[in-house]
């Protein structure tokens, strides 16, 4: 019995194209100068290494300073923030409302109650 060897050629036809196109294509490609470009100085300095930057688990830790945001992020999670803004209630009345969510489970700590309650107190219902 004869075997036909034209399928194997065939094969060896294409894995021999195939690595040619690449090599071709790994040529094309142009090699990257060392040389700094112009716009290597005009780019802004690095910050010292002393200047960490804050991780994901140091910004949980801080409290929000931005009322608007704390609005946004903390009250909407249960109701729109128009209904927030349309109050208008002393600071008093503010940090009681604010401690009733906070027992119902809103996450604020104490500083960013009282950002939140000094920002209401002062924008809210006008």
């Amino acid at each position: 019995m004869r075997t036909s060897r034209t399928p194997f050629l065939i094969l060896v036809s294409v894995v021999v194209l195939l690595a040619v196109s690449c090599g071709n294509q790994a040529a094309a490609v142009e090699p990257q100068s060392t040389e700094p470009s112009t716009s290597d100085a005009e780019a802004p300095a690095e910050e010292p290494a002393n200047a960490a930057a804050e991780t994901p688990a140091e910004a949980l830790v801080r409290p929000a300073t931005d009322a608007e945001t704390l609005l946004n992020d903390r009250c909407s999670v249960c109701h729109s923030v128009d209904r927030v803004i349309n109050k208008a209630m002393s600071l008093e009345a503010w940090v009681s409302t604010i401690d009733r969510m906070v027992q119902k489970g809103a996450e604020l700590s104490d500083a960013e109650r009282d950002i939140l309650a000094a920002y209401l107190a002062e924008t809210a219902g006008q």
